[in-house]
């Protein structure tokens, strides 16, 4: 907490000196939050311009949770890094956003899936009628706008880790092309973080940090939401298509009898990028 410009300024460096690599900051209430209102901006610009000095002289970034329109337009001239969900952005704070270079982070599907969960989630009544209200009048609006004027985006999510990549779709029923959306993800979410020393792109000296997935995301953004192979720092964690070859193999010369197909994209038409695989392994 903090009343005031001072106390704004302490409570970022006290953060600062037990590790923080981030500073976030609250500019309104939420959507859903039946304690708040997000139309209300809960810090004064002069309060997130000072925390913004204190974290950009020690080398940190700060982001901003703003839904409504005059937090967006204060954190953004207080020169925040980022905006978390931009919810009820406007033309004028799309052109500030824009002209500040300030990230957006639009956590699209984090906000559609609430209202579509509603009451079964456990949302009160009223918030629950209020979200779906805002989603169908403000939520493409908003992303409308900040694709007009360019905006940076970035890929992040509120949501639950089973449900985080359901934001490609999101993003692409949005507006975002395939690509963009895989772009968002990857190298400009390095590039918000400032880790693109070793992270958001596949090349040497980098983290060897890799997904793959069965089909072609730039045709069906779907596919996204399958992973079928993981590796992390070089190591593989996750590889669904040689571990079914593996036993396949297995299978077939314990029964010496011919092994029918099953994992492929339809029927037993087995993914074309992966035919050589299996069959060297099955071989």
């Amino acid at each position: 907490m903090a009343d005031t410009v001072d106390e704004a300024g302490e409570a970022v460096r006290h953060d600062l000196k037990y590790g923080a690599d981030w500073i976030k900051l609250m500019a309104t209430g939420g959507v859903m939050d039946p304690w708040s209102d997000y139309n209300v901006q809960e810090l004064s610009e002069a309060q997130m311009a000072r925390a913004v000095e204190v974290a950009h002289r020690a080398g940190k970034h700060v982001m901003v949770h703003a839904e409504g329109t005059e937090g967006i337009k204060a954190a953004t001239r207080a020169g925040v890094d980022s905006v978390e969900h931009g919810t009820m952005l406007d033309e004028q704070g799309a052109a500030l956003m824009e002209q500040h270079g300030t990230w957006l982070v639009p956590t699209l599907y984090t906000f559609q899936h609430g209202v579509e969960q509603g009451t079964s989630l456990g949302a009160d009544p009223i918030m629950a009628a209020k979200g779906k209200a805002i989603l169908s009048a403000q939520q493409q609006p908003a992303f409308a706008l900040a694709l007009k004027h360019h905006l940076k985006i970035a890929y992040g999510t509120d949501e639950d880790p089973d449900f985080s990549s359901k934001e490609f779709g999101a993003l692409v029923h949005g507006g975002l092309s395939p690509l963009a959306a895989i772009q968002a993800a990857t190298v400009n979410a390095a590039l918000l973080l400032g880790t693109t020393q070793s992270a958001g792109t596949v090349e040497p000296g980098k983290f060897a940090d890799i997904i793959a997935v069965l089909g072609d995301p730039l045709k069906d953004i779907t596919v996204m939401e399958h992973v079928t192979f993981v590796m992390k720092g070089g190591e593989v964690l996750k590889d669904e298509v040689h571990t079914e070859a593996a036993r396949l193999s297995r299978h077939r010369r314990a029964s010496d009898k011919p092994v029918t197909l099953n994992c492929g994209a339809s029927g037993d038409i087995f993914v074309p990028q992966f035919r050589a695989l299996l069959d060297e392994s099955l071989h």
